[in-house]
């Protein structure tokens, strides 16, 4: 069973959880699951002009394919939304595939 949450997108972007650093990017999230959410697809939105996001090249439409080695899909959504919460300065790795079906790993600055 495939879902769309809204709410697991606002669990991702780190310009919603308070405290936290910024990556510059908004995305688009499957889920499948309930208990726990496991993600099944994110999928670039938005990037922020001038973010770290940007500056590395992030493209609408990339597909996030790993956050911090946790491969999606099959990450719960939980688990991704702590390694989100990271504090200004810090650094997660992500893997992107691209529309060119490059895959790229790139560390984003959260700021």
């Amino acid at each position: 069973m495939k879902y769309i949450l809204w709410f697991i997108c606002c669990f991702l972007s780190p310009a919603i959880l308070a405290s936290t650093g910024d990556f510059g990017v908004e995305v688009d999230v499957t889920t499948i699951g309930l208990f726990p959410p496991k993600l099944e697809s994110v999928t670039v939105a938005t990037v922020k002009e001038g973010s770290s996001a940007d500056r590395a090249g992030v493209q609408v439409g990339d597909k996030i394919v790993s956050i911090n080695g946790c491969n999606i899909p099959g990450c719960s959504a939980f688990k991704a939304k702590r390694m989100m919460n990271v504090e200004q300065g810090e650094t997660a790795q992500f893997q992107l595939l691209t529309a060119a079906d490059e895959l790229r790993t790139i560390d984003l600055l959260a700021e």
